[in-house]
Formats: C-alpha cells, structure tokens, sequence
C-alpha cells in the first residue's frame, strides 16, 4: 500500500504549496510512492471560524478540533497549509508534526503536520520547515539510540533539517548542491518507518 498523505491548503497562495511540494518530492527518494490528495481549504477554514480567534491559532485546540470531524477520522497523513500564526504553549511555531495514538481498527498511527508562513519566512526557510516535519512524520528520528538533544527528538547533527531549528545555512547549502538535507541516520529511520 502506498503512503497517502491528504494536503488541506487554507492559504489562497499556491507558493508554499510549491515548497511542501518539492520537499515531498525530496522525502521520496527515501519513501517512494507517496500519493497526495488535495482538499479544498473550506473545511480549514470553518474550524478556525469555530476556535473564536481564527487569526491566531492555538495549535492543540485546532488539532483536537479537527479530529472530531469526519474528514480527520481515518488513518492518513494530514498536511494543513495556513497563513494565520501558530501557537503551541504560548510560543509562536512555523510547524508542528501530531501523533495520533491508533483506534481499534487502525493499524498505523495518524499523522497531522500543520505548517504555516506568517513570519513570512524566505524558500529556503520555508522548505527546511516542511521537510523537517515531513521527518518527524516519517520516522527520521524513531528508535534512535544517539540522539542527544534535550527533547530526544531532534537530531544533533549540523547539517540536517531534522536538527532544531530545522534551517541553518549548511542544509541550505546541501539543498542547492543537490544533496539530501537529511543525514545518514534520518534517512534511514525514513527508509524503515
């Protein structure tokens, strides 16, 4: 079966849906066959409506909001593309990657990336934000025994996007040579999840 992975675009701008675009492109050298679906934003929209301050949006009140609809109720990576800040614990966030635990009748675990370009950030910025929670959601740091970093989520390593912050000029510069912006290890939890 091949990953399907649903995109739920609310900004009305197709530029960061070019970005996440090619970053997906990116993770499938490492998980071919991703499968993409697109989703009209109306659905996004109507639960911003439904939190009381839609330009401001707290990142687990959304999610949980958006797991009790029906278009969230069933085992698919969910990608939702807002304009509107992000905010987890009164932090403000560029992304966020949401596991959701499996229900009785599902074999895998849901997956829910929410990203979003209100600081405006530039491409590469943007890019390095899409592909680090695309890691997250596919497994670039599960079961990994090295990891140092405080939250043990993270990478270590300086020129990969799973280190946080996901950009710094190293994977930038391995992203226009070409490279992968993953390091060795990441692209192996990839391959294996």
């Amino acid at each position: 079966m091949n990953p399907k992975i649903e995109l739920f675009n609310d900004t009305g701008s197709s530029e960061e849906e070019r970005t996440l675009l090619v970053a997906i492109k990116d993770l499938s050298r490492f998980k071919p066959n991703l499968q993409l679906d697109h989703y009209e934003g109306n659905f996004i929209s109507a639960l911003k409506n439904k939190m009381g301050n839609p330009n401001n949006i707290d990142l687990d009140r959304f999610i949980n909001l958006a797991y009790t609809k029906e278009q969230f109720s069933y085992a698919t990576q969910k990608i939702v593309l807002l304009n509107e800040p992000l905010y987890q614990n009164d932090r403000l966030m560029d992304g966020l990657t949401r596991q959701r635990t499996p229900q009785f009748n599902c074999h895998s675990y849901q997956q829910t990336i929410i990203l979003s370009n209100a600081r405006n950030l530039s491409q590469d910025e943007f890019y390095a934000v899409c592909s680090h929670e695309l890691g997250h959601a596919y497994g670039a740091t599960n079961r990994r025994h090295d990891i140092t970093s405080d939250d043990k989520r993270h990478c270590t390593i300086n020129k990969c996007v799973m280190r946080y912050p996901a950009f710094n000029n190293l994977t930038s510069l391995r992203r226009k040579q070409g490279l992968s912006v993953y390091c060795p290890k990441c692209e192996d939890g990839i391959k294996n999840f």
